[in-house]
């Protein structure tokens, strides 16, 4: 792993080695159902781990295919965000 992605740099960094793209992870959406405030897991799957600096600190990232149509084409969560449920296959084990 490269220098930039040392995890003592990168806010969420401690979690990049956690995922792979193609692993299907869920995340909690906030909004209102029926006047009331709560949270709602959604699924969906890694196309893309990167870093972006914000605001002078790195913050690690991961873009997302959502399972749910309705959370649109693709989303990007912080990776501290983020949750593992199923690791994808490895190229050339399927």
């Amino acid at each position: 792993m490269s220098e930039l992605y040392k995890s003592e740099y990168i806010y969420g960094g401690n979690k990049i080695d956690t995922f792979s793209i193609g692993d299907l992870v869920h995340w909690s959406r906030w909004g209102q159902i029926e006047g009331k405030v709560a949270s709602t897991k959604r699924m969906g799957v890694i196309l893309e781990i990167f870093v972006e600096n914000k605001s002078g600190r790195d913050v690690a990232y991961a873009r997302i295919l959502p399972i749910e149509k309705d959370e649109g084409e693709e989303v990007k969560k912080l990776l501290t965000t983020v949750y593992l449920v199923s690791k994808g296959e490895e190229k050339g084990n399927a």
